[in-house]
């Protein structure tokens, strides 16, 4: 589902809008964090898991019977982005923390962060963002479902072969917690079971239905996904703006680790091109073409997949395992606000978006 050219810009303006709130205005967001059910069996639940839930379903209304089983076809293609969503973002991660070494009163803490962060699952919410930019949705879809799946196998090896591999566990820094079991159940409740329904109501419903439901759906997924940002924004945002200078080091951390993440993945491309897999646009079609290329709906989708990092999952993770740190929690809501604005930043390039169906 394409946005117009002109439409391009909204989702920025309107994620600016949602963190300038969280600076300014965070009681509301302060308020839905801290609310959960607390009816029989349904303690923990907080208002935040069905925001996702509920973003997560339309955005697999937004799915074609046409697209799944261009999908189901490729399976090879899902292998390899799955793949990449965890290699590239590892690699960069290593690199900071290893750069991040050379740098006098970095605290470990903040390197152990920038470990965490990039070795994160994708983002749930790439499937908000792919339904806004034009993305493959259920090449998205398919990917965030299959390194939901495999994180709790995945997560934990890769954060300690890069602590070892950048010698924090000299630093003082042991191999961490399994990635356990709550973080398994959360993954199932709140991710598959969400995108399952709404992959299901996109094959049961006639066509007629779902024209009229897609665009709403749309809109609800798009609500939902700066809603969360807002909630998110309120934890680091208003004490970053009365005391910036406490969180220079996690910002800066946070920047390096995007900023790699997209030159890795800018260079990777340049590598596939250069071999002859994907030929490059002339130079002078812009940022955006050096980054999605000539299949733009699977490239969108990709680019979600290895820059957006599941830093909710982080969040309960280092929170658990991590709770006397505070530093790392600030690193993963530095880098959750970054990767947000940077999509959005995307979204507004020109020939960012597809110009046929988001799932040829």
């Amino acid at each position: 589902m394409p946005s117009t050219s002109h439409s391009r810009f909204h989702p920025l303006l309107l994620l600016l809008v949602a963190y300038s709130l969280a600076t300014w205005l965070p009681g509301p967001g302060i308020w839905l964090r801290e609310l959960k059910a607390n009816a029989t069996g349904l303690d923990g639940i907080r208002i935040q898991h069905a925001m996702l839930a509920l973003m997560l379903l339309c955005t697999g209304m937004s799915s074609t019977f046409a697209g799944l089983r261009t999908t189901s076809r490729n399976a090879g293609r899902v292998v390899a982005f799955t793949a990449l969503s965890w290699l590239l973002p590892a690699l960069a991660g290593i690199l900071i923390v290893a750069a991040l070494s050379w740098i006098p009163g970095i605290p470990i803490e903040v390197r152990l962060a920038v470990l965490i962060v990039s070795a994160m699952p994708v983002a749930n919410s790439t499937a908000g963002w792919a339904n806004q930019l034009g993305a493959n949705i259920p090449l998205s879809l398919a990917v965030l479902v299959g390194a939901t799946m495999l994180s709790p196998l995945v997560t934990a090896p890769i954060i300690n072969i890069g602590i070892y591999a950048t010698g924090l566990q000299r630093d003082g820094i042991n191999a961490l917690p399994a990635w356990g079991n709550d973080m398994s159940t959360f993954f199932a409740l709140w991710v598959l079971i969400p995108i399952g329904l709404g992959i299901g109501l996109s094959l049961l419903l006639c066509e007629n239905t779902l024209q009229r439901l897609r665009p709403k759906a749309a809109a609800t997924s798009l609500a939902m996904l700066l809603l969360l940002n807002y909630v998110n924004g309120t934890v680091c945002l208003p004490g970053l703006a009365e005391e910036p200078g406490q969180f220079v080091e996690p910002l800066l951390a946070a920047l390096l680790l995007l900023g790699l993440v997209v030159a890795i993945f800018a260079a990777y491309k340049l590598f596939r091109s250069r071999k002859g897999q994907v030929p490059l646009q002339p130079t002078n079609a812009g940022l955006s073409t050096c980054l999605v290329g000539n299949r733009p709906a699977d490239e969108l989708s990709l680019l979600l997949a290895v820059v957006m990092r599941n830093t909710g999952a982080a969040m309960v993770y280092t929170s658990t395992a991590l709770a006397a740190v505070p530093l790392v929690s600030l690193v993963v809501l530095f880098y959750t606000v970054m990767q947000h604005l940077f999509i959005g930043t995307v979204a507004g390039l020109p020939n960012s978006g597809v110009t046929g169906s988001s799932e040829d």
